[in-house]
């Protein structure tokens, strides 16, 4: 039965990729922190979709990596002491998770009720939790691969 030894990858691709996890793992911890804190202290307020946007005619820094022209995301108004104001939501879907005339919860902080945010586990932690499973991908894969090359594994 031969013996098939695993090859390592470069040791500059190692190193980058634990140097990358230990960068990315407390950003996002730090990032997780802080969106628990926004959770815990924003206000909610009911409020409704008025329509739904084209991931197209949305582009800023955390909607540019969006198929342009293929998905839609909710516009939602919502009222504060009289004041009505828009969020507008970061997952653009096709078919779309939300139809006009919806009502969906808002998160908001009192001292800028301008800046909302609509209330669902996807807005709120996708950010983070996808950042924070990246950088222990990374991380993971830098510190286990060099130990994977020294094993072999026996072929038929």
């Amino acid at each position: 039965m031969a013996t098939i030894k695993y090859t390592a990858p470069p040791a500059w691709f190692v190193r980058c990729m634990l140097y990358a996890g230990a960068v990315m793992v407390p950003v996002a911890a730090a990032l997780c922190a802080w969106t628990a804190y926004d959770v815990t202290v924003a206000e909610r307020v009911e409020g409704r979709v008025v329509e739904l946007a084209n991931s197209s005619e949305h582009v800023g820094w955390w909607r540019a990596g969006a198929r342009r022209g293929r998905g839609l995301a909710p516009v939602v108004e919502y009222e504060v002491n009289g004041l009505w104001h828009r969020a507008s939501g970061n997952i653009f879907a096709s078919p779309p998770n939300y139809h006009v005339g919806d009502k969906v919860q808002v998160r908001y902080f009192a001292s800028n009720p301008t800046k909302g945010r609509i209330d669902t586990p996807g807005e709120t932690w996708t950010p983070s939790v996808t950042l924070l499973a990246l950088g222990l991908l990374m991380g993971g894969f830098g510190l286990f691969s060099p130990r994977l090359s020294r094993r072999t594994k026996p072929t038929a």
